[in-house]
């Protein structure tokens, strides 16, 4: 659900299980997070993610959000993605925005904020693998008190 699949460089080939690189994508990093959050105790049931148009381009956001049971409720802006999608009482609003963080969420009264990063998870590509740790080494969130 959330891998896409890619066909490596041919110098990158024999080190990809298959002979197909599995990544996660930054848009995929930041939807995964964000179902995480709505998931724990004490979440307020309201994430934001932030993506770019590349991020939209490359993973499609929208039919995540629905093989996930997400509904648009409200488009927002001026994207095809862009919008307050809706699942029950949970909902996730999807809107292109540089500065503000990948996602924003709010568990047990605590603000969280996270920068998300992707990579290729199937490779014994030594670049491959150090870009991997990398990106997850710099993926932070911070948790704030609300109004912190």
């Amino acid at each position: 659900m959330y891998l896409t699949l890619y066909e490596p460089p041919a110098k990158r080939r024999s080190a990809a299980q298959g002979g197909v690189e599995h990544r996660l994508t930054e848009a995929a990093v930041m939807l995964a997070f964000a179902m995480h959050l709505l998931q724990q105790p004490g979440s307020a049931g309201l994430v934001h993610i932030h993506p770019d148009g590349e991020h939209a381009k490359i993973f499609d956001i929208v039919g995540f959000l629905s093989r996930a049971g997400f509904a648009l409720a409200e488009p927002l802006g001026t994207t095809a993605y862009g919008g307050r999608y809706v699942k029950g009482d949970q909902t996730i609003v999807v809107r292109p925005a540089s500065g503000l963080g990948d996602v924003l969420g709010e568990v047990a009264g605590q603000r969280v904020i996270a920068e998300c990063k992707g990579g290729v998870v199937n490779s014994t590509h030594a670049g491959q693998k150090s870009r991997l740790r990398r990106g997850i080494t710099v993926t932070v969130y911070s948790i704030r008190p609300r109004g912190g």
